[in-house]
């Protein structure tokens, strides 16, 4: 952040303060996490809120050039917007997104977080409607107290969700509240069930291709 100076080309005067992106950095930083996680192991970039203000398109790209397999967004509109800019990757939608939004969800390939039975329900519907079985992630909450299934009741629900036609199940997974804590008691309990709660689904044929945290 540089306040005072005179801004770049293109910066209006009028503007006392502006942000600067490397975007070779972020392309090193990409390729030093996929370094460090290992063969096996993709990376799903997340460009919410605008890249976190840094500029979803830019750094979506860049992310992309540097080998991130996925990008992540919270919202439809965001995932939208990366369509029309020519970005091709799977993109997931984090947030959970509403029965109305469905039709805009599969026009523009965009995989949907199922939070809620009945929102799985009617995309599932609407995906057999268009003649398609379409991939989503399955959000479980172990702990965040915010989206996801009830871990209670993840079980029962990620079994009905398998017998829906018109659903691919691509994605299973989890968001930690406190993972950068002091105390990593409660993170680890959480990827305690987590991995319990696969386990117990492997042992009833129900299985991810993705399985994600953090």
């Amino acid at each position: 952040l540089l306040s005072g100076a005179t801004p770049p080309a293109g910066v209006p005067m009028d503007f006392p303060t502006w942000v600067e992106i490397d975007l070779d950095s972020i392309e090193h930083n990409v390729r030093a996490i996929l370094k460090s996680v290992g063969p096996g192991v993709e990376l799903l970039y997340v460009v919410k809120a605008h890249a976190y203000g840094h500029g979803a398109v830019e750094v979506g790209e860049a992310a992309v050039a540097a080998g991130a397999a996925m990008l992540g967004v919270a919202t439809l509109h965001e995932g939208i917007e990366l369509r029309q800019a020519g970005l091709d990757v799977p993109i997931l939608v984090l947030s959970p997104s509403l029965n109305e939004e469905i039709d805009e969800l599969i026009e523009y390939r965009l995989r949907p977080t199922i939070s809620r039975p009945d929102f799985a329900r009617a995309f599932a519907a609407r995906a057999v409607a268009h003649g398609q079985a379409l991939p989503v992630h399955v959000e479980v909450d172990t702990g965040m107290g915010r989206t996801g299934l009830d871990f209670e009741t993840a079980e029962a629900d990620v079994l009905a969700l398998a017998q829906l036609p018109g659903l691919l199940l691509e994605g299973l997974f989890t968001h930690f509240p406190d993972s950068d804590g002091v105390e990593p008691d409660f993170t680890l309990q959480q990827i305690d069930k987590f991995r319990g709660l696969l386990e117990r689904l492997a042992a009833r044929q129900v299985t991810f291709p993705l399985r994600h945290a953090a």
